[in-house]
């Protein structure tokens, strides 16, 4: 028996929050624009953000949340679905002060779960717990998407918006 009861899963397959954190009524009909989620069924993409949420909300460890996720019956659509929640939560978790100091930190797995954990739990914006940076979260994202059986890697590079001074940063990709 999984840790998220029928009316949580109920709750939670139609309200996703969005990057700012606001709530959405249907996480569904976004991706439907893309080729390569063409064919998955309102079902199924309710099916891996409840293997997701039913990971991050029954385990207390990053490893286990792992190993819990890796366990669902999921196709490479779904988990691709929730290494991209995977990916948006932790960006809520984003550690402005760590960028400030302009250091790179090694953070834990289990600091970067408990900040998913945080911002997937939270009840107000305090609640969510800062992680890392750019090669923390995609450090994380990469090691989970290996963990679901995809080949995954960090590249960095220079990014430069506009007339903003170039800044150094770091992203995961990976084959599906």
């Amino acid at each position: 028996q999984d840790e998220v009861s029928n009316i949580e899963f109920e709750v939670m397959s139609v309200i996703s929050p969005d990057a700012k954190g606001n709530l959405v009524m249907d996480m569904y009909e976004p991706i439907q624009a893309s080729k390569f989620y063409e064919g998955i069924s309102k079902q199924e993409h309710k099916n891996a953000l409840h293997s997701l949420w039913n990971g991050v909300l029954s385990t207390n460890d990053y490893t286990s949340f792992v190993q819990k996720i890796a366990a669902a019956n999921l196709s490479d659509q779904q988990k691709l679905i929730m290494l991209q929640n995977i990916s948006g939560y932790l960006g809520q978790t984003y550690n402005d002060d760590m960028f400030a100091d302009n250091e790179h930190v090694v953070v834990s797995d289990d600091k970067m779960f408990e900040g998913i954990k945080s911002f997937v739990t939270k009840k107000k914006e305090t609640d969510v717990i800062p992680t890392g940076i750019c090669g923390n979260i995609n450090t994380t994202v990469a090691k989970t998407a290996m963990s679901l059986g995809f080949d995954a890697w960090l590249q960095n590079g220079v990014r430069r918006s506009g007339d903003s001074a170039a800044t150094a940063h770091i992203w995961a990709g990976l084959v599906a």
